[in-house]
């Protein structure tokens, strides 16, 4: 394990990849749902490392993009 403090400090893992499978193999896994395991998996990058660190800053760059970008659902009737 790359980072064995991960799992004892993280109380929600979440990872892209497990999202990606979630939103294919479960129909009820969209929306809302989508929106909450994509915050979960950056805000855990956001948690676990240090602000200065290039995984943190590239969690936040992505995250304020999802954010924009998901907005534009809000719009969508």
């Amino acid at each position: 394990i790359l980072y064995p403090d991960y799992m004892r400090l993280v109380t929600t893992p979440m990872d892209l990849g497990t999202v990606r499978k979630l939103l294919l193999s479960d129909p009820s896994y969209a929306g809302d749902r989508f929106a909450e395991g994509v915050r979960q998996c950056f805000g855990n990058a956001l948690f676990f490392n240090s602000p200065k660190e290039p995984i943190h800053v590239a969690a936040s760059t992505l995250l304020s993009l999802f954010e924009k970008e998901w907005r534009k659902f809000d719009d969508v009737p």
